[in-house]
């Protein structure tokens, strides 16, 4: 409730009313001062966009550096040497009038975070491990399913086998898969070991005595630890991935071991040895192996190019699609990443690069004899024998990489 106003007491005279003339002087006087400092102000404003720095965009904390800005009208896309060529994205982009600006990569190692700054990758193809890593540091955008209709189309079987790199399903799109093994040049390996030598082991590179007898036609490997290291503990009888300290030394003193017998550690150029000869034994996938046997007979060499699994076990690596949440051109990548899923646009990579594609719908394509061959499409048996690539931890993966630095700065045996 309002108080009451205090009454007039008697014979008090009521309160002068200030004179109207002096309250009209100081409004005016307030008025002018705010006009001047008005002024003031608009000239400081003017004077500060004069001098100050065009304005950068924000980009997220811990994206490196600025990668160049793609094209105009045009779509980014990283993936692996081994599996995507030009050829494979002229038709999409033919059709959308976009350019696909293709970025190669050789080895898991070089797909860092920077590959999805803002400004970097729209659509980025890698393993599992290198995906899961992604999308642990937030750099993966969500598929959008109502621009990507050929997610449907995806084997169930190795949907599931993505589940352990992407919980939930909303980030990454199985794509293409290969195994892990030696590719050998049948008749070189025959004639220094012998014809009825065992060759489906890994002791071909990490036996001192047989790997001492096949140095002078040449072992090769690929250039990564996240390869060579499951290779090593193979062989070594325990997991691919173990974190145990003591698992780790001793797959690094085998590699340590082998340095001396062995040629080059360079993916690039392993399928290109072991087409050309220089190679009789090298750790590759399966693909590359494949690939190089093409490029053999292409050339009119008559030896025979073989891949091999391993007795003592070998690796599974799926390769899959995802989004840069960075991206200024979403719906681009998205456009691309159904183009891929394209029944017979998988198969025409099964086709050119020996790789299972994960659309079964594709089989329509495929080339028979490479349908049938069971190391590119294992039965289902031997396909649960392969040990899916896994991430150990990161103490682990750094000691392998420091190790990895320092081995393979070793010399190689003499040519």
């Amino acid at each position: 409730m309002a108080q009451d106003l205090p009454s007039q007491k008697s014979g008090e005279k009521p309160a002068a009313t200030p004179p109207a003339e002096p309250r009209r002087g100081t409004i005016f006087t307030t008025g002018l001062l705010a006009v001047c400092l008005s002024a003031v102000l608009l000239v400081l404003l003017l004077g500060y966009l004069i001098v100050a720095p065009t304005p950068q965009t924000v980009r997220p904390a811990g994206t490196g550096p600025a990668l160049p800005p793609a094209a105009a009208n045009s779509v980014r896309f990283l993936a692996p040497r081994q599996f995507i060529t030009p050829e494979l994205l002229a038709d999409f982009q033919t059709e959308t009038g976009l350019t696909v600006e293709l970025v190669s990569y050789d080895d898991d190692e070089s797909v860092t975070p920077d590959s999805l700054a803002a400004g970097g990758a729209d659509v980025v193809l890698a393993s599992g491990v290198v995906m899961q890593r992604l999308r642990a540091q937030d750099r993966l955008n969500v598929l959008p399913a109502r621009q990507i209709g050929n997610l449907g189309l995806i084997d169930p079987t190795l949907r599931s086998l993505a589940a352990t790199y992407d919980k939930g399903g909303l980030h990454l799109v199985p794509f293409v898969w290969t195994s892990f093994g030696l590719g050998l040049n049948r008749e070189a390996v025959a004639a220094k070991l012998g014809v009825s030598a065992a060759t489906d082991t890994w002791g071909l590179v990490f036996d001192a005595a047989t790997a001492g007898k096949l140095a002078a036609c040449g072992i090769h490997s690929i250039a990564s630890p996240s390869v060579a290291f499951p290779a090593a503990l193979k062989f070594l009888g325990v997991s691919a991935q173990s974190d145990a300290p003591g698992d780790t030394e001793r797959a690094s003193a085998l590699w340590e071991a082998a340095r001396p017998f062995i040629a080059t550690l360079d993916t690039a150029s392993v399928s290109a040895a072991l087409a050309s000869g220089k190679a009789c034994v090298a750790i590759a996938s399966a693909s590359e192996v494949y690939q190089a046997r093409a490029q053999a007979r292409e050339a009119g060499e008559t030896f025979t190019l073989q891949f091999v699994q391993p007795r003592e076990g070998t690796m599974l690596r799926l390769y899959l699609l995802g989004l840069n949440r960075f991206s200024a051109n979403p719906a681009r990548g998205a456009a691309l990443v159904n183009y891929l899923l394209r029944p017979e646009v998988s198969a025409r990579l099964t086709n050119s690069r020996w790789a299972a594609n994960a659309v079964p719908a594709s089989a329509l394509y495929v080339r028979q004899d490479v349908k049938d061959d069971p190391l590119i499409y294992p039965d289902i048996g031997p396909f649960r024998k392969l040990a899916p690539d896994a991430a150990p931890a990161p103490a682990t993966v750094s000691l392998r990489e420091r190790f990895w630095l320092l081995m393979s700065a070793a010399k190689a045996p003499p040519s």
